[in-house]
C-alpha cells in the first residue's frame, strides 16, 4: 500500500464575527485548522466530513494516521451506510456526508476548538463536531459529536462506527501492531521501533461498546457492504500484528426520533511514545471530561451553528450552550427572538428575501453569522 497525502493549500473564507475580550478571532470559518497541544497535533478539515487525516506525535510533520472516519447504521436503511471518506479510490473515496457549515476555531493561550456540522441526506441525520485540545504539552486531544434527526421518520437500531488506522509513520505502514485496553475503552497501534503508540479513546463510558480490528484495509475495504461488515459484526483477531492493521469501534445509538437527538458522545485521539502516555492520556481526558460538556461549556468554548444556509423557508440555530438568540434585518429591525435556548427553528414565512443576522449572546460572548432568505 502506497499512503498517499493531499497536499491542499490553506483557503480561508471571511465570515462570521466572534466577539470575546480573552478569545483570539481567527478568519473563520475557515477551510481546515491544526490543534497542537505541544505533543500531539490533529488537523480537522471541513471539506473531509466524517473523516481524519493527519494526526501526529510531537510537532514534527511526520503523519502517524491514514485514515478515520464515521459510518452510521440504522435499520431503516439496511443498504445505504453513512460514512465519511473510507479509502482512497473506489466506491469509498468520497463519503456520504455533505458539509452544512463551513469550520468555526478559536484559540487563546490555553486552548483551541474548532466545530462544524455535517449531513447524510439519505438517512437524515445530521453531525455536529467538535474538536478541542489544550496547550500544555498534552497527549490527548478531545472529539465531541452529537446525531440529530432531522428527517421525519424516526431512526431505529442506529450504531455508529468509529475507524482508526494509522501508518506508524506514514513511510513504515506494513509493520504495526494493534491493541486494546477494553477498561479504558482505548484502541491503539503502536510501532515500537518509532516508540510511537497512537489511537483513541471513547470517553462515554456509560455506552455498550464493542471492539474490532482489520488488516489491510486500504487493499479490502472496497464497497459499502465492507463497512456494514464492521458493523454488523465486528472481530478482534489477536493474530493481526506486523502489518497494516486497523482498530475500530461500533457504539449502539438505539433509537433517535423524527426531531430528535443523542446525548454528545466523546472520544480522545492519543498519541505518545509508550503505552503507559496513551493509557495515562487516556484518563487524564477522561477525567477532564466534565469542562467541556454541553452542559458545563465555558464561554470560550461557545460557537454556533446555522443550517441549512441558505434556505428558504426556516432555519435552525444551534449553540453549545444555552442563550439568547437574535435575528435581524439587514436595516437592524430584530424580526424574531428566543430566550434562553440552545437550539431554535425560526421560520420566516412572513419575511422577505435577503441577508438576515442571527446574534447569540451567552454572558460576556456575542457572536454574529450571516443567513441569507432565498424565495
Amino acid at each position: 500500500m502506497l499512503s498517499l497525502r493531499k497536499t491542499v493549500p490553506i483557503i480561508l473564507i471571511l465570515g462570521g464575527v466572534f466577539l470575546s475580550p480573552t478569545i483570539k478571532p481567527l478568519a473563520s470559518p475557515q477551510t481546515l485548522f491544526l490543534h497542537n497541544t505541544g505533543a500531539t497535533s490533529l488537523r480537522v478539515d471541513d471539506y473531509l466530513p466524517g473523516g481524519f487525516v493527519y494526526h501526529n506525535l510531537g510537532t514534527s510533520s511526520t503523519d502517524n494516521l491514514w485514515r478515520a472516519f464515521f459510518a452510521l447504521y440504522f435499520e431503516e436503511f439496511p443498504e445505504d451506510i453513512a460514512f465519511g471518506q473510507a479509502n482512497d479510490e473506489g466506491e469509498l473515496s468520497s463519503g456520504t456526508f455533505s458539509t452544512m457549515d463551513s469550520l468555526d476555531a478559536s484559540e487563546d493561550s490555553t486552548s483551541a476548538t474548532s466545530s462544524f456540522s455535517f449531513q447524510d441526506t439519505t438517512i437524515g441525520i445530521t453531525i455536529y463536531q467538535r474538536v478541542l485540545s489544550c496547550k500544555s504539552n498534552e497527549h490527548w486531544i478531545r472529539l465531541n459529536i452529537l446525531l440529530s434527526n432531522n428527517s421525519d421518520e424516526n431512526l431505529t437500531g442506529g450504531k455508529l462506527l468509529f475507524f482508526y488506522d494509522a501508518d506508524i509513520p506514514a513511510y513504515d505502514f506494513d509493520n504495526d501492531y494493534c491493541g486494546l485496553d477494553s477498561t479504558r475503552l482505548l484502541l491503539y497501534e503502536y510501532d515500537s521501533t518509532f516508540s510511537i503508540w497512537t489511537g483513541f479513546a471513547i470517553l462515554t463510558d456509560t455506552l455498550p461498546v464493542l471492539f474490532g480490528n482489520f488488516n489491510n484495509w486500504y487493499a479490502k475495504g472496497n464497497s459499502p457492504e465492507d463497512i456494514l461488515e464492521l458493523i454488523t459484526s465486528p472481530t478482534w483477531d489477536s493474530s493481526i500484528s506486523d502489518t497494516d492493521c486497523a482498530v475500530y469501534s461500533v457504539i449502539p445509538l438505539n433509537d433517535i426520533p423524527a426531531g430528535g437527538e443523542t446525548d454528545t458522545i466523546s472520544f480522545a485521539f492519543v498519541c505518545g511514545e509508550a503505552l503507559e502516555t496513551i493509557s495515562s492520556a487516556t484518563d487524564e481526558a477522561r477525567g477532564d471530561t466534565s469542562a467541556v460538556s454541553r452542559t458545563s461549556l465555558s464561554p470560550k468554548d461557545i460557537s454556533i451553528s446555522i443550517f441549512p444556509n441558505p434556505f428558504n423557508s426556516s432555519v435552525r440555530m444551534r449553540a453549545d450552550s444555552p442563550g439568547n438568540f437574535r435575528i435581524y434585518d439587514i436595516t437592524g429591525r430584530e424580526v424574531a427572538s428566543f430566550k434562553g435556548k440552545s437550539s431554535a427553528i425560526w421560520h420566516a414565512d412572513k419575511s422577505t428575501s435577503g441577508v438576515y443576522i442571527v446574534e447569540f449572546v451567552s454572558g460576556p460572548i456575542r457572536i454574529a453569522k450571516k443567513a441569507v432568505l432565498l424565495k
